[in-house]
């Protein structure tokens, strides 16, 4: 039987991980959330009705839970890490699939499917408890809270100015940006 655990200070998170989690947590729980100060612009571009407009932050949180429970228990079979990665990246294809979208349809697909694969949020917390000392278990998952807040309000706000600018498919190309820079940097986050 192994008896190798996570204890070993090697396995140990660095600050410098910790907060590199923490802002992975925030960009990717961001994502659900630039939706709700454009929603109007939204559907003024794609001519579709207010009501109508509303499935798309209706299919996406509907998807999130639909993910949560159908891809969060593969925690239990395969790394963490691994799983993060992957839902990482494809996070990142379906902002970009939402940045790109020229009909109603094509977005609100990208949208549900983004919300679908959004469970990093809830698989790093798993990650980091193994690699953090017992005794800073409480300030890394506070952190990592912190970071699920601070995505919400920053993208909140942020959609808000960034639309009224530049327009709200510049909401959407900023925020693949911003995935794109997390995607690549995870691995290193989470090693």
């Amino acid at each position: 039987m192994n008896t190798a655990t996570a204890d070993t200070a090697t396995d140990h998170l660095s600050r410098a991980q910790e907060y590199a989690l923490a802002v992975t947590v925030a960009v990717v729980t961001a994502n659900a959330y630039y939706i709700h100060p454009i929603i109007g612009e939204v559907a003024a571009s794609f001519a579709v009705s207010e009501a109508r407009i509303g499935i798309v932050p209706a299919l996406n949180q509907l998807a999130l839970a639909l993910g949560i429970f159908l891809l969060l228990p593969l925690g239990d079979r395969y790394s963490n890490r691994t799983l993060c990665i992957l839902f990482v990246t494809l996070q990142s294809i379906f902002m970009l699939g939402m940045a790109l979208a020229r009909d109603f349809a094509l977005f609100t697909a990208a949208s549900t499917l983004l919300g679908f694969v959004t469970i990093a949020p809830y698989l790093i917390p798993a990650f980091a408890s193994k690699r953090v000392a017992p005794a800073r278990l409480g300030q890394v998952t506070a952190l990592l809270t912190v970071g699920v807040i601070f995505g919400i309000l920053v993208a909140r706000v942020g959609a808000g100015v960034v639309a009224e600018r530049f327009g709200w498919r510049a909401v959407y190309w900023c925020a693949f940006a911003v995935m794109a820079a997390v995607t690549l940097a995870l691995p290193l986050a989470m090693k």
